[in-house]
């Protein structure tokens, strides 16, 4: 992150959004997670800032062209593109913005690099959301130009599977003309490296069919584990497997446009109506009587023999479960009062809960009988924790760490030479890593005990 988009993080822009945190960023471009303040919602924040030394002149034909190619990405609406919900100048940095979707998931390419690899009939539904969404850019006379597993965002897997497709601000109107690319990009026949059709690559003209090219080219990639550099020997092996997709794929990388899917509503019409294999199940044949008995008799012996030998509950805690849980409600109160809707985990004991609020800070909040500690993480690691005692709070130790993690400071209650700050902070620091690390694998349902929460 440069200093340029820390300067971002806090900001109100546009009077408008507040920018939360920082996600992502390239060419004269950065997207942060920000909330929308009029409309109370998470949003994609998207900024385009060009380079030192553009002319007045050039910074305003800018300016005119972002609006122009803005409005026509907003006017996209279809459920596989993601949604632009805004789009303007903010005054007081002269910052051109575009307003987006907030979507959880990653985007193909990532999933891609983190050893994913999808079915032949699980990438024909991909890549039929993907050609719709493209497909309503070119009802609108837009041609992508950029199409690349990057640019496809997923969710969920197999039959839930959902894709939108990233990026159509920067397309280009089919009648030509400049583009936002010229923006994010730089350049004047924006592409992606291994993800361009011939004519692209040639500094031709681009069609609807140059979108049909770069996602058979995209599809090879997602076979291939990432990269488009040898379609040939990827759709050979998948051949073999599933001709029909095959066959597909063919047709969407010849190097003739003309040939070629005429755009990609004729490309998604033909995915969805593909006659992909269906692995037949086994026979199933019908266990023997005896056979069944036999196994019945075995289970009813184990559970019995469970039953039997299981350990039996601790001796209950000085503070119940449930009057912990009832005396920690002040406390998240406090922890959720400018935070909003927070993702919450529970630890079986009912004394650890953990909260993700909506900037990803993440507060772990542990209430035992001689008082509570709360603790404060980010991408850095803790940064900020205190103690706080039973007996109404006039005891509270805080603790100050740096981005690295080291004590930076303490406030004490009050002089007390015997204590050993430093250490009590780092013993503080172990405990809250441990707790931290754990938290993912505790349960998000709530439980009898937790009911008391705020």
């Amino acid at each position: 992150m440069t200093s340029f988009e820390q300067l971002l993080v806090g900001r109100v822009l546009a009077e408008r959004y507040r920018v939360d945190e920082f996600l992502a960023g390239g060419g004269m471009g950065a997207v942060f997670r920000s909330y929308d303040l009029r409309l109370e919602r998470e949003v994609a924040f998207k900024v385009i800032a060009p380079p030192p030394g553009v002319t007045r002149e050039a910074r305003a034909a800018l300016r005119a062209r972002f609006l122009r190619e803005a409005k026509t990405a907003a006017s996209i609406a279809h459920p596989n593109v993601v949604t632009v919900h805004d789009y303007g100048v903010d005054a007081e940095l002269d910052l051109d913005f575009l307003v987006m979707e907030l979507l959880a998931g990653e985007d193909l390419g990532a999933r891609l690099a983190g050893g994913w690899r999808p079915a032949p009939e699980e990438l024909a539904g991909i890549l039929a959301q993907a050609a719709d969404g493209l497909a309503a850019g070119h009802a609108r006379g837009v041609v992508h130009r950029d199409v690349k597993p990057g640019n496809l965002f997923v969710t969920g897997s197999g039959a839930s599977v959902r894709v939108k497709v990233l990026d159509f601000g920067i397309a280009q109107p089919s009648a030509g003309g400049s583009t936002l690319t010229h923006l994010t990009g730089g350049g004047g026949n924006p592409r992606t490296p291994g993800f361009a059709a011939p004519e692209q690559e040639a500094g031709g003209p681009t069609t609807p069919a140059t979108d049909v090219y770069a996602l058979g080219l995209t599809a090879a990639a997602a076979l291939a584990g990432g990269s488009a550099e040898a379609p040939p020997a990827v759709l050979d092996a998948l051949e073999r497997e599933n001709p029909a997709l095959a066959a597909v794929l063919r047709r969407a990388l010849d190097p003739d446009p003309a040939h070629r899917f005429s755009d990609c509503a004729a490309m998604g019409d033909v995915l969805r109506h593909l006659s992909l294999p269906v692995a037949r199940p086994a026979p199933v044949r019908p266990i023997p009587r005896v056979a069944l008995l036999t196994v019945l008799a075995v289970i009813a012996l184990g559970v019995a023999l469970w039953a039997w030998n299981r350990p039996r509950a601790a001796p209950a805690p000085e503070e119940t479960e449930a009057e912990a849980v009832a005396a920690a409600g002040a406390v998240f109160r406090e922890v959720n009062a400018t935070a909003g809707r927070m993702t919450r985990r529970y630890h079986p004991n009912g004394q650890v809960m953990a909260y993700l609020d909506r900037s990803g800070v993440r507060k772990l909040v542990t209430r035992v009988p001689s008082g509570t500690s709360e603790m404060y993480f980010d991408r850095h690691g803790l940064r900020f924790a205190y103690e706080r005692s039973a007996d109404g709070g006039e005891s509270v130790r805080r603790y100050y760490f740096t981005a690295q993690g080291t004590l930076a400071s303490q406030v004490p209650p009050g002089p007390d030479a015997r204590a050993d700050w430093a250490q009590r902070a780092r013993a503080l620091k172990a405990r809250a890593a441990k707790a931290a690390a754990d938290a993912p694998r505790w349960s998000t349902l709530r439980c009898p005990a937790c009911d008391s929460l705020p």
